[in-house]
Formats: C-alpha cells, structure tokens, sequence
C-alpha cells in the first residue's frame, strides 16, 4: 500500500506508531509505541552485516578464553577481568591460517556486545586503558608489518 493511501485513510484522532499500527490518541500529536515496539526497533538497527561482525568477534573471543582455559561467560566477571583478557586477546590473536589477523573488526563487535550486556565501553572507558594501549601498539606493529592498512578496491562502474 502506498503511503500517500496510508495517510489519506487516517483521521484526525488516529495516528500510527513505529510499525505502521494505527492507534487512536484523542487529542494528541503522540502514539502509545509498545515495549515489544520498541525491542523490535532496537533489535533491526544494525544491519545484518553488523550482527554478523559481532557475532565473530564473540565467537572469536570466546574461542580464545576457553583454548586459555579461562571462563567464557566474561559478561559476569567484570571489568577487570575483561581488561587483562582483552590485553592478551589483542596480541595473541591469529587468523586460522595462523597469520596476524586486522584487530579492528573484533574490536568494535565486542565493544557492541559488552555495550549493550554490560553496559560497559571498551574503547572509551578508563577501566580499559591498559588494553587500549596494547590495542593501540599492536595496530602500529600491523601497520609496520604492513597488515594494518585498508585495501581499497578500483570503483565499479554501473549500467
């Protein structure tokens, strides 16, 4: 259905809410979103590759606490724990042909994850900081080993 149909069809008093449900407000310029509503939208906010990314850099760091026969439910260990295993983490980690792997990537899904379970930023926050700093100089020795820099590819042309 077309939105201009979709609008033409409301009245006056009823309004729709983030979903396209319709809901009738008396004297109001406001809808009445659900929890589920909301859930819902924050669920589809990230793209699907974004959810992927994240969902690799959890499935690597877990595969790294436990081959170092550490607990992997780290959400409920804290800070402190996360900061020493994320300093580790960060120089141990390989690619599984075993070459030095771009860091980034996990990085930014694991601070999504701990973000949103934890309430927690890995990059931001001064519980992190020795970590960061590891971060920090392993992205310099990737850079100097020439893994660290963004491969741009030739522009596609269309049509």
């Amino acid at each position: 259905m077309r939105m201009s149909t979709v609008v033409s069809k409301m009245t006056d008093d009823s309004h729709m809410n983030l979903y396209g449900n319709f809901e009738i407000l008396r004297n109001s310029r406001f809808t009445s979103s659900s929890e589920d509503d909301i859930d819902r939208l924050l669920d589809e906010k990230d793209s699907a590759n974004t959810k992927r990314a994240t969902n690799n850099a959890l499935a690597a760091f877990g595969a790294y606490l436990a081959d170092k026969d550490k607990p992997t439910d780290f959400e409920m260990l804290g800070s402190k724990f996360l900061d020493e295993n994320l300093r580790t983490f960060y120089v141990d980690t390989r690619q599984q042909n075993r070459e030095l792997c771009k860091l980034s990537a996990l990085r930014y899904g694991l601070s999504r994850h701990i973000k949103a379970v934890m309430g927690v930023d890995i990059i931001h926050d001064q519980a992190f900081s020795v970590s960061n700093e590891v971060f920090k100089a392993q992205a310099v020795n990737l850079k100097r080993l020439g893994k660290g820099s963004i491969d741009h590819h030739a522009e596609t042309k269309c049509g």
